[in-house]
């Protein structure tokens, strides 16, 4: 199986907006164009091989599986987040809206509003991450990275976190300044 290494961010974004930018290709000293770059290389079957199919490729089953828990996953987040924006005045909910009134919940021994969001937020966020969950393997495979080992409940709490975390700061920043 061929590989190549992974292309840093900054690299990513310069051959996306500068597409024809001339790079060289290989110890031979040839140029492609920036996002022919990109394109994954394969190397040909031997004749009469069978698709090797590698043990970290999961099947569509089960694809089909994680995504319909990461969208249930971000649906529960998004309203968590979209709250913590609200309880920062960086975003409001119109009472009137075509969109339907906002919701609240609030805590049983106070009036106070913990959470301020609409319907449609859970929709969106879902969407939203089964979008950007399922696109880094498959970009990891697109070009050329192959499938990876998950990486734990562990990692993926202590990401979930921060994700929250920066969300918060985002509202607190928004509303300091």
């Amino acid at each position: 199986r061929h590989s190549r290494p992974k292309l840093p961010a900054t690299m990513l974004a310069i051959l996306l907006l500068f597409p024809n930018l001339p790079i060289p290709s290989s110890s031979r000293g040839t140029r492609v164009s920036g996002l022919a770059a990109l394109a994954p290389r394969h190397l040909p079957p031997a004749a009469g091989a069978r698709p090797v199919r590698d043990s970290l490729d999961p099947p569509l089953s089960v694809w089909v599986r994680q995504a319909g828990v990461m969208w249930i996953a971000a649906a529960l987040l998004g309203p968590v987040c979209d709250g913590r924006h609200s309880s920062h005045d960086v975003l409001h909910y119109a009472t009137e809206s075509i969109a339907g009134t906002p919701l609240y919940l609030s805590a049983p021994w106070s009036d106070a509003v913990l959470l301020e969001t609409c319907w449609w937020v859970p929709f969106a966020f879902g969407g939203a991450g089964v979008i950007l969950g399922a696109a880094h393997p498959l970009l990891d495979r697109r070009w050329g990275g192959g499938p990876r080992a998950p990486p734990g409940w562990p990692t993926a709490l202590i990401s979930v976190a921060a994700f929250v975390a920066c969300y918060d700061l985002s509202g607190q920043l928004a509303q300091a300044a």
